[in-house]
């Protein structure tokens, strides 16, 4: 006969499994459609959106730790077709290190894997 804690435990272990899972999906579409606008970006639009970057990630590395808060990058693009009916409309909000993490690979044409992004911060 199994211990119930030990069942309660292995419960709360799938449950976390699964919301991590469903948190790196999130964070890995909303990261394709960053990735989607980036490229259509010419050179020197993506080296100043990459400075722009590093800038407001070391604003966010300096916030109060007294006062709980975080900085978030919110991004978002519609696409119309000929009658201007809207045929997508995508959005993503991300924090800025995560998109910095994910535009220092692009830019060296490499994937971003969202569920190793803190290895590569």
């Amino acid at each position: 006969m199994s211990d119930p804690r030990n069942d309660d435990f292995d419960d709360r272990f799938d449950r976390f499994d699964r919301l991590d899972a469903a948190m790196l999906q999130r964070l890995d579409q909303e990261l394709q459609e960053v990735r989607s606008l980036y490229d259509k970006l010419d050179d020197g639009e993506r080296e100043r959106y990459q400075l722009w970057l590093r800038r407001v990630t070391e604003v966010d590395a300096d916030r109060l730790l007294s006062l709980p808060s975080a900085v978030m990058i919110h991004t978002a693009h519609v696409v119309h077709d000929d009658d201007e009916n809207v045929v997508y409309e995508g959005h993503a909000e991300l924090a800025p290190s995560v998109l910095l993490s994910a535009v220092d690979a692009w830019s060296r044409g490499q994937d971003f894997l969202p569920g190793t992004w803190r290895e590569t911060s």
